[in-house]
């Protein structure tokens, strides 16, 4: 069995402890809550959603599983892939929910990469002597919050229309996959890869 869905497995049955009230903490590097991050992007999905007059989504552990297997890949391989070349077991999204348990009809994955710190994309940060982020004014730029990454990738998945299609579409189930933080080369930033993979049975 793949080492990488071994690491992953043992993470299905953690469930957050008073979620809502722990979403708007400030994402602290040395304690990342990946579970915490994969349910605000579960909720804020089903938000979006009900607000379009779509119908909500049930989690299910073989999709959360291969969301997770996906956005681990993906970060330990430092690229952004659906697709695996020549891995037949996990190499593509129909092959991963085969191999984990199968049971779906229909299927879509979204993939994305975010950083942690509270800035726009594109927007221009800097460093000051102890190497923190700081603004234009000098003033320190915080990490953002649990429920602010969820928002903004949510948010930019909806703004692309193959994305939009899977987040909106005719599907019952959604699993959501986070990696672990991934330090950038210089200053205090991290990337985290993210992953929705969504079925109907």
């Amino acid at each position: 069995m793949n080492q990488l869905y071994l690491v992953i497995a043992l993470f299905l049955n953690f469930s957050p402890q008073g979620e809502q009230s722990q979403l708007d903490q400030e994402i602290n590097p040395q304690n990342f809550q990946a579970r915490l991050l994969a349910y605000a992007i579960f909720e804020e999905t089903n938000q979006a959603r009900d607000s379009l007059g779509f119908s909500l989504l049930k989690n299910d552990a073989v999709l959360d599983t291969a969301a997770n297997y996906q956005a681990y890949r993906m970060q330990k391989e430092n690229d952004m892939q659906h697709n695996w070349r020549r891995d037949r077991k996990f190499g593509n999204l129909q092959k991963r929910i085969e191999t984990l348990g199968g049971g779906f009809k229909a299927m879509g994955e979204n993939i994305a990469r975010n950083f942690i710190l509270k800035v726009e994309d594109g927007e221009y940060y800097f460093l000051d002597e102890a190497e923190k982020a700081i603004d234009k004014d000098g003033e320190l730029i915080p990490n953002k919050t649990y429920r602010d990454l969820a928002k903004e990738a949510v948010r930019d998945w909806l703004n692309s229309p193959g994305h939009r299609a899977n987040l909106l579409g005719d599907f019952d189930y959604l699993g959501v996959g986070v990696s672990p933080l991934v330090p950038l080369k210089k200053g205090p930033n991290f990337d985290v890869y993210l992953c929705q993979n969504f079925g109907t049975k």
